[in-house]
Parts: C-alpha cells; structure tokens; sequence
C-alpha cells in the first residue's frame, strides 16, 4: 500500500533501481494494459509485426535474384527464356515491395488505432483511482505532482509504447534473419555489427535517463507555469489582473519558467544529438567498409561470388546494421517510457488511508443520533491539532447551530461529519455505531451538504441542482422543487432556456450568475438530496435579506424530522436552532440553547451583543 506521505520516496526508490528492473517491472503491467485495451487488435498487431520484419530479408534476396538475372542476361545474351525469368522476378520484386508497403501501413494504423484505444484507458483507470482516493491526498502537493506525471503520460506514451514493442519485434525478426545470411558468409562481419552498434545503445540509454531527470524534477515549477498561464486566459480571474495591472507581472512569471524549460529542452538535445552524429559517421562509415571487406574476402579467397550475391551480403550487413540500431532505439524508448510508466504503475498502487472496516453494516434507514465522542484532529504532517477533545451530540428533530470565528474548526469539524478524514482521536458514532463501520459511500449518500467553497459547474442548471441526486438528474419535476425550495427558480425560469440553460460564459449562449444566485442553486442542488442529515456550512453567507429569511424557513422546516446541522461566524437571530455550539481555537466553548447561553452571560452573549450592536450602529458611521 502506497500511503500520501510515502508518495515522495517513490520517485528517489526509482532512481536507485537498475534499468532492467525499471522495464521489468513495468513491462507487465504494460502488456496487461495494452491487451485489455483492445485483445483483438493486439493479435493483428503482432502478426502484421512478424509478418513486416520478415519483409526486408525478402527484398534482399530478391534484389540478389535481380542482379543476377540482369548481369546473366547482359553477359550472355537476351533469350525468351531468360527474359520469361527476367520479367518473373520483376514481378516478385514487385509484389515483395507492395506487400512491405502494404504491412507497413497496416502497421502504422493498428499502432494508430492501439495507441488512441490504450491512451482512452490509461486515462479512465486513473480518473477511477483518483475517484477511490481520499480527500487528504488532494491536500499533498507530492500527490499533485504524481497525477500530474501519471496523466501527462497518458497522451504520448500508451502510443508511443505498443510503436516502440512492435518496431522491437519487427526490428528483431529483421536483424535474425538478415544476420543468418551474414553469419554463413563471415562470422567476423556479424560480430563487428554488434561493436559498431554498441556505442548508440548507451548513447541511447543515457540521454533517455537524463530527459526523464530533468521532467522529473521540474514538474511542480511546470505546475505552477501551467496554473498561471491558466489564470491570465480565465474569465474569471480577468477583472482582478485587469484592476490590479497583473498582466505584466504573470507573465513575467510564466515566461521566466517557459524560457528556462526551454533552454534545458534545447541544451539537452544538441548534446544528444552531438552524440548521435559521431555514432552514426561511425555506423555509415563500418557500412561502406563492410563492402569493401566482401569484396576483398570475394578476390582474396577466390569467393567467386555473383555481383547479386555481393549486394545481398552488403545490403544484409546494411540491412542487420539498421534492425540493429532500430532495436536499440526502441529498447532505449522502451527504458525512457519505462520511466515515465513507473509514475503510472506506482500511482496504480496508491490505496486510500481512510480505515474500512472488514465487516461493513448497512445504514439504518433513519438517523437518530450523531455523536462525537474526545475527537480531537490534527491534518497530516502538522503537529498542531485543530480540533481538541470534542463532545457533542445532534439527534434526530433538532437543528443545531455550530458558531465560531474563521480558523475555529467549523469546516474541520464538518469534514470529519462526512468522513473526508477520520479523527486521530476518538469516534464519531452514527446512532451508537462507529462511522467506520459503515460503507463510506452509503454512509455520505445520508447527508446532504452545501459546503462553504460550493463548487459551480459550467453546466446547465438542471444539471447543477439534479447533481445533488445523480441518480434523479434527469427528474425535472424534483429538479424544479427543489429550486423553489431554495428560491432559486425566480430568476432561472427568466434564463433564455431556463433549466436547460448552460451556467457559465465559456460556453455557447452560457449565462452568468451572481455569487447569491450561485448560492441557492447549491441550496436547492443540497434539497434534491433526501436525507435524514443535512450540514449547511454558511448557508446565507451570500444572500440577500429576504432569501435568508426564506432559506431559514426551509431550514427549519427540515429539521422537523431530520438531523440539521448549521455553521457560520455571524448567524445570531433569536430561536435560529434548538442548539447553539460555540467552537473557539478547536474547542467547545459553550453548548445549550439560545436563551441558556444569553441567559449564562458567556461567549455566546459577549458576540451576541457585539453583532447586534454593529448592525444597529453600522448605518450611523459619518
């Protein structure tokens, strides 16, 4: 299991690993990945490989039946018979080359096909595991860079991958059999193709490391380019960098990072390919000479060999030269993309952290009581605890209000009701049974939540609210009950396609909406969900007076049967909730109703009369 704050030792675990090990640790998982994405393309696939590695051997030796023929007849003489054989060969040649051409584009569009298939999967397989994780990886930057590795990789590399194996293989049937003809005419010539080719594969191997490295390291300053360029091209961020002259500023930012990638990108490819060119005069040359050395072994030993027989010696020596150089480039993509996989197959074997219990309950079909007993919680890698020794209960039938200054543990608190963390101390127990012991997902489908930071998709604002009850997204009848609950459907029934409108400018005839307005659309998206516990984290921060008060109605109306639980800084109306829950620096001030705590003269009191004395003096300011 890999757990977030492990997440940063397995990129260091990988560079200490040997290349073979890297490839084959990802092989598999590789080929596993590439069947599954298509098994019947995979079989085509490796048969037009088998079947175009063998073409290259064959253009050989028909090019070797060619000359000879060609010489015979210019040496001989033209005869009908000669001619018939002539024109037989012309034809084979031919069909060999349209049969090479043919498999070779076969190749290429099955390559095509894979690697848009496999890259469509890799990319589902890691949105699921994203989907499986818990809230506190999104809080690790380590985790941020890790996705960020694994999704980059699923656009190039799934395709890049299946070319590289098939050009492997082909590569690899080309290079024996071209190699067979070599080594029955001189051993000391196949040899020297293997010393000529030796220096490309560490040349290969190196600079494939070295461009992993250097991704490596700089991928959450790519991050942060990507997120500013992002900032400057969003409407909504534009009237704040408009208003503040930040334009200059942001793309200094994001110029002064793009240009040092590039320079980076630029150096490290002139000294790759510096190295390529005097490994390659070096190929070409041993090319040439290897002609040279069949000539002179043809004369020095009385060979007696055909200038057709000499051609396909030199075009074999050429021919396994280039399988050769094929295969080693294809094992040094192979390594390089075995890297960048390694991210992939490593952020396949992230688990969630949140405990699940072996034997899960079901969830009763009604909520009596939720209560936190000594939870107190501190966030990963902080030593300081945010919340500290919490009691409280909230039953079935009555409200209560949670308040408390900005930083007091309100959204903490709520996070843990919904089980985005668990608490480093003490339970929380639904009904006298421990959370954990419920199915995490059947556990959160029983409350329904409006969350402070609410989120605001750019969909149509039927799909806004039913998202609330995926399962009834396409209900238009609750879909439109649930927007009057929240008032919300005053101003959507005047939008030009009303429910169907798109809630966002980024897209075609979209709306925009006020921050209120967006508001209640999440209020209303929180009414599609019945269930027995609703949580409310600053409901009315954002409305006007009169919503407030018709929200409040709704609230209040809801927790006749239901669990509802309120938390805001500066809702202190009389008879709001049955309880009043002051939380301050992780603790539990005060707990009782609203007449107990006026009456106690405490916390409570003192910001009672606080807030009220500001609203009442708020209009008198000169």
């Amino acid at each position: 299991m890999v757990k977030a704050e492990e997440i940063s030792g397995l990129n260091a675990e990988t560079k200490g690993r040997s290349r073979f090990h890297i490839i084959v640790d990802t092989q598999p998982f590789a080929i596993t990945t590439v069947f599954k994405a298509g098994p019947f393309l995979t079989i085509c696939l490796t048969l037009t490989t088998i079947l175009s590695g063998l073409s290259p051997v064959a253009a050989v030796y028909v090019g070797k039946l060619l000359l000879n023929a060609i010489v015979d007849v210019t040496q001989a003489g033209v005869t009908r018979e000669k001619i018939h054989i002539l024109i037989h060969i012309f034809i084979f040649q031919l069909l060999v080359l349209v049969v090479g051409a043919l498999l070779n584009q076969a190749g290429a569009y099955l390559n095509y096909f894979m690697g848009r298939s496999l890259s469509l999967n890799m990319k589902g397989r890691i949105i699921k595991r994203i989907s499986k994780l818990d809230y506190t990886f999104f809080e690790d930057p380590n985790f941020y860079d890790m996705m960020t590795r694994a999704h980059r990789e699923t656009d190039g590399k799934p395709m890049a991958i299946v070319y590289q194996v098939t050009s492997m293989i082909r590569g690899t049937i080309t290079f024996i059999s071209m190699s067979s003809l070599i080594i029955s005419f001189s051993l000391p010539l196949f040899i020297t193709t293997v010393i000529v080719c030796a220096p490309l594969l560490f040349i290969q191997l190196k600079y494939g490391e070295k461009n992993y490295w250097m991704q490596f390291k700089r991928t959450e300053d790519r991050r942060m380019a990507d997120y500013t360029a992002g900032i400057m091209m969003s409407r909504q961020h534009a009237p704040e960098i408009l208003n503040f002259r930040m334009w200059e500023y942001l793309f200094t930012k994001w110029n002064t990072a793009s240009q040092r990638f590039f320079r980076q990108d630029v150096r490290l490819y002139r000294q790759r390919a510096l190295a390529d060119i005097i490994t390659w005069t070096f190929v070409t040359c041993s090319t040439v000479g290897a002609t040279g050395y069949i000539i002179y072994l043809n004369f020095a030993k009385s060979l007696s060999l055909t200038a057709g027989e000499i051609m396909m010696y030199s075009g074999a020596f050429a021919g396994s030269i280039s399988a050769l150089q094929l295969i080693i480039e294809t094992i040094s993509g192979i390594y390089e993309n075995a890297i960048f996989l390694h991210d992939l197959v490593e952020f396949n074997k992230i688990k969630p952290r949140i405990e699940i219990s072996r034997q899960i309950r079901p969830i009763p079909s009604q909520v009596e009581s939720i209560e936190l007993q000594n939870v107190s919680f501190k966030y990963p890698n902080s030593s300081v605890y945010t919340l500290n020794n919490i009691n409280v209960i909230f039953k079935r039938s009555e409200s209560a209000l949670i308040i408390g200054a900005n930083g007091a543990g309100k959204t903490t608190l709520i996070k843990l009701l919904t089980r985005l963390y668990d608490p480093t101390e003490g339970r929380i127990l639904l009904n006298g049974i421990d959370i954990k012991e419920f199915e995490i997902q059947a556990l959160r489908k029983t409350i329904g939540i409006i969350f402070q930071d609410f989120i605001q998709y750019a969909y149509s604002a039927k799909e806004n609210i039913g998202c609330g009850s995926i399962e009834n997204i396409q209900n238009t009848k609750n879909i439109i009950d649930a927007a009057r609950r929240a008032k919300a459907d005053s101003f959507l029934e005047q939008l030009p396609e009303q429910y169907e409108t798109m809630l966002s400018k980024l897209f075609k005839n979209g709306q925009e909406l006020s921050r209120g307005q967006w508001q209640r659309i999440c209020l209303a998206r929180m009414f599609m969900k019945d269930a027995p516990v609703f949580i409310l984290d600053e409901p009315t921060a954002n409305v006007d007076i009169e919503t407030e008060a018709h929200l409040l109605g709704e609230i209040a109306r809801l927790s006749k049967d239901k669990i509802c639980i309120l938390a805001s800084h500066r809702l202190f109306k009389k008879d709001i909730c049955d309880k009043i829950v002051i939380l301050g620096k992780g603790k539990i001030v005060e707990t009782g109703s609203y007449n107990d705590l006026i009456t106690k003269n405490g916390e409570f009191s003192r910001l009672w009369h606080l807030y009220h004395n500001m609203t009442e003096n708020e209009f008198t300011y000169s």
